[in-house]
């Protein structure tokens, strides 16, 4: 890890220190800046400017962004500063995968983050001429209750959220770990200056806090959610938690910040898992796991049901990325462009039986450039058993001229939406053009409160490869649907009402064991496997639950 020494002369200059911590009695306070790079070219570190820049320079020569972080962390006397492209080597490939593994040291163990939050290039500096009696609060005299002739102060409640709303740091995919990471920050916005830590946030408006227990539930939901304010007092609470529920919690908070992740906006598609290393390493201990291609190896089964932010609809899906920029396997949320959900509450809890998981992981592996699980990934595949379904997509354009997508599978057309209009086929991408080649992989039968459902993959076929595939889309079956599909065609048969349902083909499913129970009856009459075997291309469903499950790979 490398720093950059600000030098107390008359003139404003910066040495870089190659290996300062070589020297264990090397324990500086010293300050990083999180910023925008921008298009325009700027002053970085190279192998042609490293003796340069080794040798000091003076300050002037870089982006105005870099002189006036150098000026506040002088200001605070602070003499070292952290800055990526003047402390990673910008034209070496072997430099940025030794060095990006030490984010999460960089910015855990700094004494203060300056962010530049108003600024959408470096050139743009960090400071705003701003109008000072914007700044000036209202206040009020009044009595209330026993409090005669009080002073209130009448401020803005929203003001941490609006602050960043419209700040182009904000957007920055690298500054969700940086923040993150960060034990104190201090933001320079479009209007004022913020301050945040562990404890409280404050600004120029409210310079004495607002504080955790403060904050109405409205701010808290609305506010910059990936920050160190929210998510690292969550952990204090949960360490005194029993184990079951720290890991849930834990678990809650890892999907939080992942959605708030994938909402940013990457300049190298292909760092997509190493901008967020840092955090996921932190998480390995508590939540008692292995990380592979951005997912959790012990909670894989519903893992894997993540899909295109809800947000996003309902817009299209996406052409498919080019191998070009390939990031991750399918299977990971790290292969797609744009916000991911993981908002499925069957992430959290380890500990509760409304779930019946329908596959089995073999093996899950993922090739990384540095042997590091946690850095840039080049190819993963997932080896597991299921119950492997052909299946068809027909489009369904909706008033708005939007296209859902129905799904034929086992004999049926399903709902194209549920009761609240979300769609119930979520592609990631847009359809292949062949659509014999389309199947359906039941994850999880599950509970969600109302009724049971099946969460299913969608998957097409890999030309060439036996008996692989990869991701393209997750498909929600309501349990009712196929039951009632079920009981409609054993009307007459004398045990049908003992099993599925009264006469007019209501079924209530109470318990989890119930619903296993109707999933395998219901899907037994229609259900066709995959099978890679010669003349062998159908296979009863029951069969299947009592031999086991199809094996697979999924890329």
């Amino acid at each position: 890890m490398r720093l950059l020494q600000i030098e107390q002369l008359d003139e404003d200059r910066v040495r870089l220190l190659v290996n300062p911590f070589s020297d264990p009695a090397f324990a500086p306070r010293y300050a990083t800046l999180s910023h925008c790079w921008g298009r325009d070219p700027f002053f970085m570190l190279t192998n042609q400017t490293k003796n340069q820049l080794t040798s000091g320079i003076l300050t002037s020569i870089l982006s105005q962004t870099f002189q006036d972080a150098i000026s506040v962390a002088k200001s605070l006397e602070i003499q070292y500063i952290w800055i990526d492209s003047l402390c990673i080597i910008q034209d070496s490939d072997q430099d940025w995968e030794e060095q990006a593994p030490l984010m999460d040291e960089v910015y855990r163990h700094a004494f203060l983050c300056i962010a530049a939050a108003a600024s959408a290039k470096s050139s743009s500096g960090c400071f705003r001429t701003r109008e000072a009696s914007s700044m000036v609060t209202c206040e009020v005299t009044t009595s209330w209750n026993d409090r005669p002739n009080s002073v209130y102060q009448i401020y803005n409640s929203k003001i941490w959220p609006n602050a960043f709303e419209h700040q182009p740091l904000i957007s920055r995919a690298w500054v969700v770990q940086e923040l993150q990471l960060s034990s104190r920050i201090l933001y320079f916005n479009s209007n004022q200056i913020f301050w945040q830590c562990y404890d409280k946030v404050a600004c120029e408006e409210l310079p004495t806090h607002i504080e955790l227990d403060q904050r109405t539930a409205d701010q808290q939901d609305d506010s910059f959610k990936f920050s160190t304010y929210d998510y690292h007092h969550q952990p204090l609470i949960v360490d005194r938690a029993p184990p079951i529920i720290r890991k849930n919690e834990y678990m809650r908070i890892w999907c939080g910040i992942l959605e708030q992740y994938t909402k940013c906006h990457l300049t190298f598609l292909n760092d997509k898992l190493v901008a967020i290393s840092g955090i996921a390493s932190l998480f390995c201990e508590p939540l008692a796991d292995t990380y592979c291609a951005g997912l959790w190896i012990r909670r894989m089964p519903i893992e894997l049901l993540w899909t295109r932010g809800i947000r996003d609809f309902p817009k299209p899906a996406l052409p498919k990325p080019t191998q070009e920029c390939y990031r991750a396997p399918s299977w990971s949320w790290a292969s797609m462009n744009g916000p991911v959900s993981l908002s499925n509450r069957y992430l959290y809890d380890e500990d509760q039986d409304s779930v019946v998981i329908l596959v089995e992981i073999k093996s899950c592996h993922a090739t990384t450039k540095t042997g590091d699980v946690f850095s840039e990934v080049s190819n993963g595949i997932i080896r597991l058993s299921g119950f492997l379904s052909k299946m068809q997509l027909r489009p369904v354009p909706d008033s708005e001229s939007v296209t859902h997508w129905s799904a034929f599978l086992n004999g049926m057309w399903l709902d194209d939406a549920d009761d609240s209009g979300l769609p119930r086929v979520i592609l990631d991408h847009k359809p292949p053009p062949d659509p014999h080649e389309i199947f359906c992989l039941p994850i999880v039968l599950c509970f969600d409160g109302d009724e049971w459902e099946l969460e299913c993959l969608i998957l097409v076929a890999i030309d060439g490869k036996k008996d692989t595939f990869e991701r393209f889309g997750r498909l929600t079956i309501s349990v009712d649907e196929i039951l009632a599909d079920y009981r409609g065609s054993e009307l007459g048969d004398e045990n049908s009402d003992s099993e599925l349902g009264d006469a007019d083909g209501h079924v209530e499913v109470q318990s989890r064991d119930s619903a296993w129970h109707h999933f395998i009856l219901s899907w037994s009459k229609h259900y066709t496997t995959y099978s890679s075997s010669e003349g062998n291309d159908s296979l009863d469903f029951k069969t299947i639950a009592v031999q086991g499950a199809v094996e697979i790979s999924i890329e």
